[in-house]
């Protein structure tokens, strides 16, 4: 049997969105629903083409989701002046309630029974790439080495040590490098769980995701 990491993960996301889609069809969803809902929560008004980008699905697949979501009244879609090629969609009420309430519920739970027995740093990890996936294009991708560590009392720490990579499609990693901001502190001499997040913004004035590594003193 196959125990590595990358096999556990697979297994868990399987699991996952299998729960996912169930538990949403009780609440009415149909099968990609919950998941533009639960993106839309964080990027509303995105433009249609994000969605495709972001879960990987052919433009007529989103057109077609979207076109039934319209039609339960769960989203709008309009043009904006100038631009009427491009679509922009937006939660109504109804849609923004089902997201907050009933989505990302559902999706917390799941998670977390999909991710029984795998490991603290293993989840971190999880959590830290499901957020760069959220991420539109053209913002910066912070990746660190780890995002769960263990230490003992009194163990010095060097933050920047846990930077992997920084990408993006404009600004080289060096310069971006210079820009690194980390909000948070460690007592390393005081036992407890702290963290530290990582971020930076590119000359284009977009954000990385905050890169949270988690911090356990022993």
């Amino acid at each position: 049997m196959d125990n590595s990491f990358h096999h556990c993960l697979l297994l868990a996301q399987t699991v996952f969105q299998k729960q996912v889609v169930l538990e949403a069809a009780e609440q009415g969803l149909l099968p990609g629903q919950s998941k533009i809902l639960d993106y839309l929560l964080s990027h509303d008004g995105c433009e249609q083409k994000a969605l495709g980008e972001a879960f990987h699905l052919e433009a007529a697949t989103v057109t077609g989701i979207l076109r039934r979501m319209d039609e339960s009244g769960l989203i709008e879609k309009h043009v904006k002046e100038g631009n009427r090629k491009s679509q922009y969609v937006f939660l109504t009420e109804k849609g923004r309630k089902m997201a907050a309430e009933t989505v990302r519920p559902i999706m917390k739970s799941c998670e977390e029974r999909a991710l029984d027995g795998i490991t603290e740093e293993e989840k971190a990890q999880e959590r830290e790439e499901e957020k760069i996936d959220q991420l539109n294009p053209q913002d910066p991708r912070f990746y660190l080495n780890t995002y769960y560590v263990e230490i003992a009392k009194g163990t010095q720490i060097d933050r920047l040590s846990y930077v992997k990579d920084i990408q993006d499609d404009k600004d080289s990693t060096s310069d971006l490098y210079r820009k690194i901001q980390i909000t948070g502190t460690v007592d390393v001499n005081t036992p407890g769980t702290y963290e530290l997040t990582y971020y930076v913004v590119d000359s284009n004035g977009n954000a990385s995701n905050g890169a949270v590594l988690t911090i356990v003193v022993k």
